[in-house]
């Protein structure tokens, strides 16, 4: 179906407003009123007021920062949003092509279970259709059925194709059912792979099916925290037997690894496999998180948001600290300055950003040793995007030639994941690479932005033909040179992190509060996971969430013997 999708709240099953309290606590002493009509503005460069101190200030104008102080301008709090950029909306950003496609340089896709980022939609004004990939949800009547394969779970049958070993494989029809999807096309895949394949699916899906549900890793018992010793490649190359086995498990089983979750966006011997059972249960792809696109991008969303806002967001100010001091009564207040040098003076401080890019500001006093070993050891992904427009869809001209989703070994290339993106209203069509870890450092090895191009152009064509070396239009968001973000799409886990440092993973400093897709509960990576933490920080403060503040960190000083 073409037609654009007008979600409501009732399309979204229950979703459900988040109430507020009925009073505020003394961290902000106001009383909990709605506001009404909100004054619009322009976003502008921003100076400290002399005398203001603000109930909120808030570091960071992408999806959670400024969904945080929606919440808590409706709550009736005065609050202000920095931005180091000069622009607001971090990796949620935009360009219109034409009246009919636009493309997002960050993240861009709606999963059927986004319940948050539906209501968000429905609010703006904002409507969305499915994704024209080559996905096929199973249907109740599949789900029920007690000859379903056990190895194959709920997923979706990705009916993909994907380059091995220098070679291209693509299913020879499309499958009649989802069961049938995994073994693309018998012909091609020797058996012993096939029964590999099988194995190793039901293997994890069976390790996953006993993953506990809700909480975070470092919480759960010490049976599972044995997982965090263990990297995901070290689980996968134990559990098959077949270098192809290995691949397809790996990167096309459960989660498309480095593309959609699972390790984040980093390779799986880098990254925990306990962080892996934790994303995969917490933000299962069986609930199809790439499943809608935004008509006119998702990057409309964060100027939308920022206009209704009281105060216009300060932009092109970096903050370089954070200071909080007691009063004579206890109480806690925060100055946060700007490299321009301007302060804000706040009751409450939302850090906004990443964990890595969170450890870049001073803070005074100093943060815990947890806090700082945290944010060194949740580091960002290395992703880099591309976004091609062309006359036509000739990928779907040329079956052939490959499936509308598309993935490449680092053996064979540097494309880790192709996909169609066109807007259901466009009659061009719209191409999304996203080049992840090690292959984004073949990526990057090229010296220019021309030699990146072609390359990209050159090996796209070896997979769907000549027809791929004439886009329209060549767009290219490289994230880990961005120096306000420094990686892409969110932020993994190595080994150890979650066991040894996660519970400061959103534990308040003082009246800092922290919050980003990296700390959400459910769906990390998302835009729904923004949303989430957004809102989570956001009753925070109003419930007055306040951690300890040391005056003196002894162990931290340096002592002259």
């Amino acid at each position: 179906d073409d037609k654009t999708l007008k979600v409501s709240t009732s399309s979204v099953l229950a979703v459900a407003f988040l109430a507020l309290l009925p009073s505020l606590t003394e961290a902000t002493g106001k009383k909990h009123t709605k506001k009404g009509g909100k004054k619009k503005n322009n976003n502008k460069k921003g100076g400290g007021e002399a005398g203001v101190v603000y109930d909120a200030v808030i570091v960071g104008s992408g999806l959670t920062g400024l969904i945080a102080a929606t919440e808590l301008e409706e709550a009736g709090l005065n609050v202000k949003v920095l931005e180091a950029a000069d622009r607001i909306g971090g990796k949620m950003y935009s360009k219109d092509l034409s009246d009919t496609q636009s493309v997002d340089y960050g993240g861009q896709w709606i999963g059927t279970d986004h319940t948050e980022l539906m209501k968000l939609c429905d609010d703006l004004g904002i409507t969305f259709f499915p994704v024209p990939s080559a996905y096929r949800t199973l249907t109740q009547e599949e789900i029920d059925d007690p000859t379903r394969p056990e190895d194959v779970g709920l997923v979706n049958g990705p009916f993909v194709s994907f380059t091995y070993g220098g070679r291209n494989y693509r299913p020879s029809t499309l499958a009649a059912t989802a069961y049938d999807a995994w073994k693309f096309g018998e012909s091609e895949i020797p058996e012993d792979v096939q029964a590999d394949l099988a194995n190793c699916l039901r293997d994890i899906y069976t390790l996953l099916g006993s993953f506990p549900e809700g909480g975070y890793p470092h919480e759960l018992g010490d049976e599972w925290k044995f997982y965090d010793d263990m990297t995901v490649d070290e689980w996968f190359r134990t559990n098959t037997e077949t270098d192809l086995g290995y691949f397809l498990c790996n990167q096309l089983g459960p989660s498309p690894n480095r593309i959609n979750g699972g390790t984040g966006p980093a390779e799986p011997e880098a990254s925990s496999m306990l962080n892996f059972l934790w994303s995969m249960t917490n933000s299962p792809p069986s609930q199809n998180p790439e499943a809608f696109l935004i008509n006119g991008a998702a990057g409309q969303i964060p100027p939308r948001l920022a206009e209704k806002l009281d105060h216009p967001v300060a932009v092109s100010d970096p903050v370089v600290a954070i200071e909080q001091t007691k009063n004579a009564h206890g109480k806690i207040q925060a100055k946060v300055i700007a490299a321009s040098g301007k302060t804000y003076k706040a009751k409450n401080v939302l850090v906004a950003m990443s964990p890595y890019m969170s450890g870049r500001i001073d803070y005074s006093p100093g943060l815990p040793w947890k806090r700082h070993q945290l944010n060194q050891h949740k580091p960002k992904g290395t992703v880099a995007k591309m976004l091609l427009e062309y006359p036509t869809r000739f990928w779907d001209d040329v079956p052939d030639q490959g499936g509308r989703l598309h993935f490449v070994d680092k053996g064979s290339g540097m494309l880790s994941f192709m996909g169609d993106c066109t807007d259901n209203r466009s009659s061009q069509g719209h191409w999304v690479i996203l080049i992840t870890g090690e292959q984004y450092d073949m990526f990057a090895a090229y010296e220019s932005e021309e030699e990146r191009k072609q390359a990209v152009l050159q090996e796209l064509a070896g997979i769907y033909g000549e027809a791929a070396l004439y886009p329209d239009s060549f767009d290219m968001a490289d994230w880990p040179a961005n120096k306000w973000v420094q990686g892409s799409y969110a932020a993994y886990w190595p080994p150890q992190a979650w066991t040894r440092f996660g519970e400061a993973l959103i534990k308040p400093h003082g009246v800092i509060q922290w919050a980003s897709t990296e700390t959400a509960l459910k769906w990390d990576g998302y835009f729904e996971g923004c949303i989430r933490e957004g809102k989570r920080a956001a009753r925070d403060i109003l419930d007055g969430k306040i951690g300890d503040l040391p005056e003196k960190i002894f162990s931290g000083d340096y002592v002259e013997l």
